[in-house]
């Protein structure tokens, strides 16, 4: 859950940074044709949109930044997706050229002789480039991944950050409010209520006197209190100050400030976010002194900029996120001046507001960092498909009176009520693959509870109102010295073989075993036909070759494209396996 939101926060945050650049770099085009009200509202929709957790990618995104750490295979045999090699029995290999089904190219197979004599397939071969058997990525948490660690990473750092300015704000709260006290002038006052009536604003903020500002200003989130420094201002001066202060009170200026620190703090990571900020605090009280100097003349506007100057010339800079300030650096003066004596008609910006909306949505579209539909389809598939095996052992271990079955994480609890003891055991259900079969699934299992020696088996799901059960299983034998088994089936015109995989294996003549570890397998059959099918993780394999044929030859390797053991070895020195028929699961689940 905190991974999906983290990655949809940085979809999210790579999305309104593409905005932000574009308004970065076209400020000056902007701030000649749009009024600073413009930049105020493209500002407030960026910073709502940031704290929006929720984000449509395209199935096939543009961008794409999603990558699993983990993944499990589901194969498919329908769609060729199996390496397969018309093989003449009669002729050499070495040299000739091959059509692999579904593909238009012919490509060859080199062969290195081993002192044994057998063929050896090489990954690099280029018969295999790209013709593996097809794996759809499906995310299987898996201890510390990346994305968990980076989570927890961004939660502590938003955490940290609104820590921080919180403890900011009340500790600086705090030194106000044993430095102010309520405004009594009458003068004072009755302008104040002037001002209110003028701009028809009927929140009560009270006004009072503070020793610790020298610059006016608006505090407070929750209870707002507008805050004048203890100096004299002239009767004018103080009128557009306090309707500067007045402006913010009814625009909801400290909530809007406080939108855009949550929205720092969910993508504090992400320098363009504060660079926003930054920018979006300009515009407030540019904007603000735009309103108040609307309609005004060239006198009245002068006079508003001596405010400004008295302000920032007994002022000092120090102020919080949870306030508004009448003062600003040299720069922001040189900005505010400008744009108070620009007397040019300036656009509104609807129609801009609306396209800058629009391209939030398309950027959107085309970024994508979580897995895309086929990836997450699949992965309810492989859940769906575990819980089917699940309850298909449940009701197998509990087919008889007097058991009852439960399960328990990976583990199938069987208790004999039967007993007074109530004996109960523990059966471990592993699945080593899945593997698409048509409209099927074919899963390799085992169910074992420590006693005696292990079997795996090989069931077929069906999907059977709109869920998926086990309908048939066989039993098939599991390595014992040798790191693996061929075990086969027959059904409807398709062989298909399956095992357990291990990862020592027996060195003959000795007491010793030797690891090893397999990343694809070539079998050849008796029909000529060869199939590559790729390994790399997985605990067991399950080959499907269309058509009825016997085993010719089988080879593993490894990674790097070694001989890791062979059918020749396991004929010399261990069992192949068992050669059965798919049973009827109803034999086993009815009592």
């Amino acid at each position: 859950m905190v991974e999906m939101l983290f990655q949809t926060i940085v979809e999210i945050t790579l999305t309104v940074s593409v905005i932000i650049v574009l308004l970065l770099v076209f400020s000056k085009l902007l701030d000649k044709n749009y009024t600073a009200k413009w930049r105020y509202w493209v500002w407030l929709v960026l910073t709502i949109r940031l704290l929006i957790p929720f984000n449509i990618s395209l199935p096939d995104a543009p961008i794409q930044l999603y990558q699993s750490e983990t993944t499990k295979t589901i194969n498919s045999v329908n769609h060729h997706q199996s390496v397969r090699l018309s093989i003449e029995e009669d002729k050499e290999i070495e040299g000739r050229s091959y059509e692999i089904e579904g593909r238009p190219d012919k490509n060859t197979i080199d062969e290195n002789s081993e002192s044994s004599g057998d063929k050896n397939y090489t990954e690099n071969s280029p018969v295999f480039s790209n013709n593996e058997t097809t794996h759809h990525k499906v995310p299987v948490p898996d201890g510390f991944n990346t994305i968990k660690i980076l989570s927890i990473v961004w939660i502590l750092g938003g955490i940290l950050f609104l820590s921080y300015h919180l403890i900011i704000y009340f500790s600086y709260r705090r030194k106000i409010k044993f430095s102010s006290w309520h405004a009594t002038n009458e003068e004072l006052l009755d302008t104040y209520r002037r001002v209110l009536e003028d701009m028809d604003v009927n929140k009560n903020v009270p006004i009072m006197m503070c020793n610790a500002i020298k610059s006016p200003m608006v505090l407070g989130f929750w209870n707002p209190i507008l805050l004048l420094p203890d100096i004299d201002f002239t009767k004018e001066h103080l009128q557009m100050i306090l309707r500067h202060e007045v402006i913010h009170i009814k625009r909801r200026d400290i909530l809007y400030k406080t939108v855009i620190l949550f929205a720092r703090a969910a993508h504090w990571f992400n320098p363009l976010v504060h660079i926003m900020s930054v920018e979006a605090n300009k515009d407030i009280e540019l904007s603000c002194d735009a309103a108040v100097v609307e309609n005004q003349n060239v006198d009245y506007r002068k006079d508003y900029s001596e405010a400004i100057l008295m302000s920032v010339y007994k002022g000092n800079r120090r102020k919080t996120v949870f306030s508004t300030y009448f003062g600003g650096g040299k720069k922001m003066l040189e900005k505010r001046f400008a744009i108070l004596f620009d007397l040019r008609k300036k656009k509104k910006g609807i129609i801009s507001l609306i396209l800058v909306v629009l391209l939030l949505g398309i950027m959107g579209l085309c970024i994508s960092c979580n897995e895309t539909t086929g990836e997450r389809d699949d992965n309810f598939i492989e859940q769906e498909i575990k819980e089917a095996v699940m309850d298909y052992y449940q009701k197998r271990l509990a087919y008889r009176e007097g058991y009852e079955a439960v399960q328990r994480d990976n583990y199938i609890i069987v208790t004999d009520l039967n007993l007074s003891s109530n004996n109960v055991r523990e059966f471990e259900v592993t699945i080593y693959k899945i593997k698409a079969f048509g409209d099927k699934y074919l899963v390799l299992a085992k169910c074992y509870d420590g006693e005696g020696h292990p079997q795996s088996e090989l069931h077929l799901l069906q999907k059977t109102d709109d869920r998926y059960t086990v309908s048939k299983t066989v039993f098939g034998d599991i390595p014992m010295s040798m790191a693996f088994v061929i075990n086969s089936v027959v059904y409807k015109n398709n062989t298909i073989l399956f095992g357990v995989l291990g990862d020592r294996t027996w060195l003959p003549g000795t007491d010793e075993s030797k690891e090893v570890s397999f990343d694809y397998i070539i079998t050849e059959f008796e029909n000529g036909e060869s199939i590559k099918e790729t390994v790399t993780g997985d605990k067991g394999y399950i080959i499907v070759l269309e058509g009825v044929s016997d085993v010719k030859d089988m080879k593993l390797y490894n990674s790097e494209g070694e001989l890791q053991t062979s059918l020749e070895d396991l004929d010399k020195y261990g069992s192949r396996g068992r050669d059965s028929e798919f049973s009827s699961v109803e034999s086993f689940t009815k009592k």
